[in-house]
């Protein structure tokens, strides 16, 4: 009787701590400015817990009213380093951190999130989620946040990468097309011809002189027609008698020129803020990448 009493206490003390370990596990949808519906947290929490499971890899979304006084760079950088996110020796993830109280946000990357979600990676999500931000639409933003990460990591896991395989070029930060520049080793030897060596001096040269002959010709022909007008002598002999008639008069402002400021941030703690990039270490010692802005 004693050995069935402590082993039915045994199980009771194991699946105590069974829940409270899931329990005091950190929820990945942080929505402390209650712009989501429960049904909505439920399923980015559900898809970010998919994320996890398969890339060992965190993705968190938060958002709130205030940063109680830090940079949203500092706040995303902490609240990811002192809430335990991370599934790795490395802490990998990304957290959005999305501050309504400043309309400020910022996407902090950490471990191997900080080469995977790198520059190029950053823009393209940046042109994928904010429009939807500033639109009020922040189920949608932060789905497009989820699913653009889950893509990184599916190509990664494949040997591939994500800017080069959307035409991305990471180091000079800007979109290209591979259609066109076609030219491989093999093109000319399927029959192209090679293009012929250019002679910028000598293209120069004809391009002024074929200039100069236009302009000559248009001049003359511009004189031509010119030749019966004679200069007057006063600006009334310009005008047509009775053809002005000024009956009304008066002022309208048509232009403004607004000159704008950045607004300095907030940075009570002392860390640098701004928009983020680069490497950076926050204040639990940790290496965090990433950038932010407002919306």
């Amino acid at each position: 009787m004693k050995k069935s009493v402590s082993l039915i206490l045994s199980l009771i003390i194991c699946l105590s701590l069974l829940s409270f370990t899931a329990s005091a596990e950190s929820p990945n949808i942080v929505d402390n400015a209650d712009l989501l519906t429960s049904q909505q947290e439920y399923l980015l929490e559900t898809t970010t817990d998919v994320i996890r499971d398969d890339y060992s890899f965190e993705v968190v979304v938060v958002t709130v009213n205030s940063t109680e006084g830090m940079s949203a760079q500092d706040y995303a950088d902490d609240f990811y380093d002192y809430n335990g996110y991370g599934v790795d020796d490395e802490n990998s993830g990304v957290l959005f951190l999305v501050d309504m109280g400043e309309r400020n946000w910022f996407i902090s990357t950490s471990g191997k999130g900080i080469e995977l979600i790198a520059d190029g990676e950053l823009d393209y999500i940046e042109q994928e989620i904010i429009p939807y931000l500033s639109q009020g639409d922040y189920a949608t933003c932060f789905s497009e946040f989820i699913s653009t990460c889950d893509e990184i990591l599916e190509l990664d896991a494949n040997g591939e990468n994500f800017a080069q395989n959307y035409g991305y070029d990471t180091e000079q930060d800007y979109f290209y097309a591979d259609e066109y520049y076609p030219y491989d080793d093999g093109y000319y030897d399927n029959g192209y011809s090679q293009p012929q060596s250019f002679n910028i001096f000598k293209n120069i040269i004809i391009a002024l002189v074929i200039g100069f002959v236009i302009a000559l010709i248009i001049v003359m022909s511009m004189k031509g027609k010119l030749k019966s007008v004679r200069a007057k002598s006063g600006a009334a002999d310009y005008v047509v008698p009775g053809s002005m008639n000024l009956t009304q008069s008066d002022e309208r402002f048509l232009y403004r020129h607004v000159t704008r400021t950045p607004r300095q941030q907030n940075n009570s703690n002392g860390r640098s803020g701004g928009s983020g990039g680069g490497v950076r270490v926050g204040s639990s010692g940790r290496s965090h990448g990433g950038r932010g802005g407002s919306f």
